[in-house]
């Protein structure tokens, strides 16, 4: 898994965080992703989550 902030980097009070994963099913991915974002909103209680997007892409 990989994380990186990868917009709004010159703004100040914003983040743009990306989030990778690897895993042999999609379904196993959306599970990690899932409880990314429930530990970024149960522990980050001053920051508010504006949007969620999310690709999952198979391979074979």
């Amino acid at each position: 898994m990989a994380v990186a902030e990868v917009g709004a980097q010159e703004t100040w009070q914003l983040a743009t965080i990306g989030v990778a994963c690897v895993a042999n099913t999609a379904r196993h991915c959306e599970e990690v992703l899932n409880e990314i974002v429930d530990y970024v909103e149960s522990s980050r209680l001053d920051a508010e989550v504006l949007d969620i997007e999310r690709e999952v892409i198979p391979f074979g």
